[in-house]
């Protein structure tokens, strides 16, 4: 648990950075593995999807914005990360 205002300083920060880390590789990756005629579908469902999850992680936050739910957001970002963790040997490599 966080005892102080630093961990939850350097926790949002490693979890922003993470996240707007994936927000750019991700549409990389698959451009390079997409063919030419699904890229820019890909490209723009990348980002609809990006922001209905910010969205919709909006709205699940609300009732957890209280003073011993924000551990509970937390953990959500820590089981997401387990589950991509997981699926990373499943990817498929690209030409570089």
């Amino acid at each position: 648990t966080a005892k102080n205002m630093i961990i939850i300083t350097v926790s949002r920060f490693v979890i922003g950075f993470a996240s707007g880390f994936s927000s750019v590789l991700v549409p990389i990756y698959l451009g390079e593995l997409a063919p030419p005629t699904l890229r820019g579908t890909l490209g723009t469902l990348t980002q609809f999807c990006l922001v209905t999850g910010i969205f919709v992680s909006d709205l699940l936050a609300f009732p957890f914005a209280t003073e011993k739910g924000w551990r509970i957001l937390f953990s959500v970002t820590a089981v997401a990360s387990v589950v991509q963790i997981l699926c990373f040997p499943f990817l498929i490599g690209t030409y570089w």
